[in-house]
């Protein structure tokens, strides 16, 4: 009767109006629109816009079983492998100057997306560039903190307080898709040997669904100074524990305006359970002229003006 009620609904013509009609607008409609959007806006998009879009349009055509969507997805003019190749630097990090971003809005979102379809079968494509991203967001974090360059963290955060387990979400999920054993030993070594005792603090529901217990001898986890010659980043670290372990970080690259600031050769500094870095990060707003004015602006940073003169890109 609430069918009926609702005017012309037979959507897939069998004479009647039911439930199944509400199935069939979904699948023959709505994702017809959806697929539209896609194919239109991954023309003009950039970013992690478009990554996100080419793994919607892939997760698309595994709901139907439809390869040529798939082949869109990954293989098309706009797809992920031409994006990904492209805009991924060799050491892992995504165009963006923002570590932020790139771990959070690029690597933790295709391994999300990824396990979702069960679409490991690409993790060793070498186009997709994953291993490099998942090495990248280990090798670049800080006992808790990725390093404050561009818009990564908040400008609204009154404290910046190492959180070891941050990179729990990104590491388990590596460890489901590809088994790494170094993924594994993180784990272990941030939760004493028992990862069920720190899930509760960073699990949801594709841990639930897909998790095995991980359990076992826990080693120290000793980061060591890297240099992503690439992405234009130096880490000298010093200390065997959290309690000495001091992280000085410096940002050499070119820089760009994506998600960037006008911070080059800017340093930061985390240590004694805190990052101490200058940085505000994540603009509050962009619509405020604080954004350009202050949050961006090279005064704003522990790094060198020449002049008082605010940095380019």
């Amino acid at each position: 009767e609430f069918f009926k009620t609702k005017g012309d609904c037979d959507y897939n013509g069998d004479g009647t109006v039911d439930s199944r009609d509400i199935r069939h607008n979904i699948q023959h409609n709505l994702f017809g629109y959806m697929y539209e959007w896609l194919h239109r806006a991954m023309a003009i998009q950039t970013g992690d816009y478009i990554i996100r879009e080419g793994l919607v349009l892939w997760a698309l055509g595994s709901v139907f079983g439809n390869q040529t969507l798939i082949d869109e997805a990954i293989e098309g003019r706009y797809g992920l492998a031409v994006n990904l190749t492209n805009n991924t630097f060799r050491d892992g990090k995504w165009w963006y100057d923002s570590p932020g971003y790139s771990i959070g809005c690029v690597t933790q979102v295709i391994l999300e997306r990824m396990l979702a379809m069960k679409g490991t079968e690409f993790i060793d494509d070498p186009r997709l560039r994953i291993r490099e991203t998942i090495r990248f967001a280990r090798d670049v974090f800080c006992d808790g903190r990725i390093p404050s360059i561009g818009d990564t963290g908040m400008a609204d955060s009154q404290l910046k307080i190492q959180d070891v387990l941050a990179n729990c979400g990104t590491e388990e999920l590596a460890f489901l898709h590809i088994g790494d054993e170094s993924s594994r030993q993180s784990l272990l070594a941030v939760s004493d040997g028992d990862v069920d005792r720190i899930r509760e603090r960073y699990a949801d529901e594709r841990l639930l669904f897909n998790a095995d217990e991980i359990r076992g001898n826990s080693e120290p986890l000793v980061p060591r100074t890297r240099i992503f010659h690439d992405s234009g980043i130096a880490i000298l670290r010093t200390g065997e524990d959290l309690a000495t372990r001091k992280h000085l970080v410096l940002n050499y690259g070119k820089g760009n305006g994506g998600h960037g600031h006008k911070d080059k050769l800017g340093i930061n500094l985390v240590a004694f359970g805190f990052d101490l870095a200058a940085d505000l990060g994540y603009p509050t707003t962009f619509t405020h002229p604080k954004v350009e004015g202050w949050e961006k602006h090279t005064a704003s940073h522990a790094t060198v003006m020449i002049d008082g003169t605010n940095q380019d890109f």
